[in-house]
């Protein structure tokens, strides 16, 4: 009866120890939930209109492309119309993303082409998933590898062939979910580039980096830079956000 009851402890023992180094115990919030709430603070459910400025270096020479766009974001249905104000050749050009389709106008010779959203844009390395797509909550799944009090650290993977990276390493703010740095993957678990996120700023009544620094620890010569320039609520009509009417709408009509 003795041993019986020393085995029935022991075995007791073994499963406090097992659960107390679980990877799920003790975190004080889910995967899930902490991706969501990410995406409330980086990509807002709201319509507005955005201007956005990519400075591309390499060998210390720039490359700056500009941007102003409008969005209209609702759940996992994401719409996006882009004009480009920099540089002089991309002036002409206009984008439509409306879920995981892209299309592009060129005034110049009056056609809309659909292109991949991992085209990289404005002589730049930068595709236009890279901030206008990622949609983290819809477009991957989580789960949490460690927590500090200051903040989470996930391992993504994607959901869909079409997401822009295979899996993501992504450190989040436990005190205002916008993440301090991600780390994006391809299948075959090669590191492709790492984000750093700062200058956090008020942005329409929520903290958020409004910069972000990429790189490739392959080429210490090469980085990007993205910032918001500005980032404010806008009522835009739904027929904005139609790749036909890309021809006749202009700004001034919204």
């Amino acid at each position: 009866m003795r041993e019986q009851t020393s085995a029935f402890f022991a075995r007791l023992v073994v499963m406090a120890f097992n659960i107390a180094v679980s990877p799920c115990f003790g975190f004080t919030q889910d995967a899930a939930t902490i991706l969501k709430k990410m995406d409330g603070v980086m990509n807002r459910e709201a319509t507005m209109e955005c201007s956005m400025e990519v400075k591309d270096i390499k060998n210390e020479k720039e490359t700056i492309v500009k941007y102003h766009f409008y969005i209209k974001a609702k759940e996992n249905n994401r719409k996006l119309l882009i004009k480009y104000t920099l540089p002089l050749d991309y002036s002409s050009l206009e984008v439509l993303m409306i879920g995981k389709d892209v299309w592009v106008y060129d005034r110049l010779v009056d056609r809309i082409v659909q292109i991949p959203s991992n085209l990289a844009f404005g002589g730049t390395d930068m595709a236009h998933g890279d901030y206008l797509r990622l949609d983290i909550s819809h477009n991957y799944s989580g789960k949490i590898l460690n927590e500090t009090p200051e903040s989470w650290s996930l391992r993504l993977f994607a959901l869909y062939k079409s997401s822009p990276y295979y899996s993501i390493e992504v450190e989040v703010s436990k005190k205002y979910y916008y993440p301090v740095a991600m780390r994006f993957y391809a299948s075959s678990g090669k590191l492709i580039k790492v984000a750093e996120y700062s200058e956090v700023k008020l942005v329409n009544g929520r903290l958020k980096p409004t910069a972000y620094l990429f790189y490739t620890p392959y080429d210490s010569k090469r980085k990007v830079v993205m910032r918001i320039l500005n980032e404010r609520e806008e009522a835009i009509p739904e027929t904005v956000f139609n790749k036909w009417a890309m021809r006749t709408i202009v700004e001034s009509e919204f």
